[in-house]
C-alpha cells in the first residue's frame, strides 16, 4: 500500500533541493536590476529599488530554510516548512509588484517594458520545473508573479484605450494558462514517478523479508538435516556395536559352556579318585 504522505514529503524535499538554484538566479537578477534599474527616474524609482532589493534577503532566507529541511528530511519542522513557503510567496509578491510597476510607469515600446516581459515569462516558465512539486505554492506564485501583472495590462488598456496593452495582456494570459495546465500535467507525471519509486521500494522490502524467511527456513532445514545425519550415525554405531557384541558373545557362550562341561568332568574325576 503506497503512503501518499511519504510521497508528498519526498516531493517537498526534492522541491527544497531545487530551491537553491532558483533562489540563486533570483538573487543574481535582482543584483543586476539594482545597478541597472528598469525605472531610473520619476516617483516610482525608489519603490522599484525597494521591491528589487527586498527579493535578495527573502531568497537568502529561502536557501537557508531549504537547507534546514534537506539536512533533516526525516523530521521536517512545520515551522521551518511554513517559513520556507512564506519566503517563496514574498518573493513572488515582490517580483509581481515591480513587474507591474514597470508596466504602469514605462511605455510599451520601451526597453524596460520588454525586459519586464522577459523576466515575467522566464520566471513563470521556470516555475514549471521547480515549484510545480508543490501545487498550492505554485498557484500562489503564478497569481502574484504572472496573473496580476497580466491583469494590470488589461486595466491599463482600458484606461488608456491601448490595443497594444490589451494584445500583450491577451498573449500573456494565454501563455500563463498554457504553463499552468502544462504544469498540472507535469505534476501528475512526477507523482506517478514517485509512486513507482515508492512501489519499487516497498516491493524490494517485501522481497528482502521473503529472502530472510527463506534463509531462515534454509538454516532450519540444514540444522534438521545435521541432526538427522547425527542420529543416523549414532544408529549405525549402535547397530555396529550390537553386531560386534553379538559376534563376541557367541564364542564366549561356547567357551562358557565348555568350561562348565570341563568343570563337571573334573568334579566327577575328583569323586572317583576319592573312592
Amino acid at each position: 500500500m503506497i503512503n501518499k504522505e511519504i510521497i508528498l514529503k519526498k516531493m517537498y524535499i526534492e522541491f527544497c533541493r531545487r530551491s537553491a538554484a532558483a533562489s540563486s538566479a533570483f538573487i543574481g537578477c535582482s543584483v543586476i536590476l539594482l545597478f541597472f534599474p528598469l525605472i531610473s527616474e520619476g516617483p516610482y524609482y525608489f519603490l522599484f529599488l525597494v521591491l528589487v532589493a527586498s527579493i535578495i534577503p527573502t531568497n537568502f532566507l529561502r536557501i537557508y530554510f531549504a537547507y534546514l529541511i534537506k539536512s533533516n528530511p526525516e523530521n521536517i519542522s512545520p515551522g521551518i516548512k511554513k517559513a520556507h513557503n512564506i519566503t517563496i510567496v514574498l518573493n513572488a509578491l515582490f517580483y509581481g509588484s515591480y513587474i507591474g510597476l514597470v508596466f504602469f510607469a514605462t511605455k510599451i515600446a520601451s526597453f524596460a517594458f520588454a525586459v519586464a516581459i522577459i523576466i515575467l515569462t522566464s520566471i513563470t516558465a521556470g516555475s514549471v520545473g521547480s515549484i510545480v512539486l508543490v501545487p498550492s505554492i505554485q498557484s500562489i506564485f503564478f497569481i502574484l508573479v504572472a496573473a496580476l501583472p497580466a491583469l494590470e495590462l488589461f486595466v491599463i488598456a482600458i484606461y488608456q484605450n491601448s490595443k497594444e496593452h490589451a494584445l500583450l495582456g491577451t498573449f500573456l494570459s494565454i501563455f500563463i494558462a498554457y504553463l499552468f495546465i502544462h504544469s498540472r500535467q507535469y505534476y501528475k507525471q512526477i507523482v506517478k514517478i514517485f509512486e513507482n519509486e515508492e512501489t519499487a521500494i516497498i516491493e524490494k522490502q517485501q522481497l528482502e523479508v521473503i529472502l530472510n524467511d527463506l534463509q531462515r527456513v534454509q538454516g532450519e532445514l540444514l540444522e534438521q538435516k545435521d541432526r538427522a545425519d547425527e542420529a543416523s550415525r549414532l544408529a549405525d554405531i549402535g547397530l555396529l556395536a550390537a553386531g560386534i557384541a553379538h559376534e563376541i558373545n557367541n564364542p564366549l557362550m561356547i567357551i562358557q559352556g565348555n568350561l562348565k562341561h570341563l568343570e563337571s568332568h573334573i568334579e566327577k574325576a575328583d569323586d572317583t579318585a576319592e573312592l
